[in-house]
């Protein structure tokens, strides 16, 4: 799939070619997106909180202990979330750095895991980064109200102690960004999704 980014003054400035890989195993269905980015001018991405691969989940998943709040967007615009109301919201968050639940929010990692129940039905849902992706790796926009991203773009904004990252692609030059999402139709242990992160580094070199 190939596309143009437009800045609002009509300049085109990225070229876009997007793959998807979809595969399936016991149990589970992957996956892949492969994004190549090529700059027709210098492009930068400002350090922010918003982006890069994200979804958002069924109100299940959501966190039963969310406590919403007031949350604003890259323009500075505010978005009220209500507390975790949702009598059937089970969502619980792990990273490949072992950090549970609300907590896994603005943290770093290889993986991070999505796992809940509705009845007797269980899933885990996995994002994936790769180690050749820029900002590897990504901080977890992972939210309780049900906003799941990966956002290998923030630095500082997750972390003030942190310089702004600010990737710039120079003119001319190509950068790719590789994801895995992986729906698995029961609870995925750590160790099994560490050995889906090192498959995955390994089929894309």
């Amino acid at each position: 799939m190939e596309s143009t980014w437009v800045t609002g003054q009509n300049q085109a400035i990225l070229e876009q070619t997007t793959h998807y890989v979809f595969s399936a195993e016991d149990h589970a269905r992957i996956i892949d997106q492969i994004v190549t980015l090529k700059a027709l001018d210098r492009v930068v991405f400002h350090d922010d909180k918003e982006g890069l691969l994200g979804m958002r989940v069924a109100r299940w998943l959501e966190s039963p202990t969310e406590k919403g709040g007031v949350f604003m967007d890259a323009a500075g615009r505010p978005t009220k979330v209500e507390g975790g109301n949702a009598a059937d919201a089970t969502g619980v968050y792990l990273t490949s750095e072992g950090i549970k639940g609300d907590a896994a929010w603005g943290t770093r990692g290889r993986w991070c895991a999505l796992t809940g129940h509705t009845q007797d039905h269980t899933v885990t849902i996995a994002i994936f980064d790769h180690p050749g992706n820029p900002g590897f790796p990504t901080y977890w926009h992972a939210r309780g109200y049900g906003l799941f991203a990966a956002n290998p773009l923030g630095r500082s904004i997750f972390d003030p102690k942190q310089p702004a990252f600010n990737f710039a692609i120079e003119k001319g030059q190509i950068t790719t960004f590789r994801y895995r999402v992986v729906l698995y139709s029961r609870e995925a242990n750590a160790d099994e999704l560490n050995r889906e992160a090192d498959s995955f580094a390994a089929q894309y070199k």
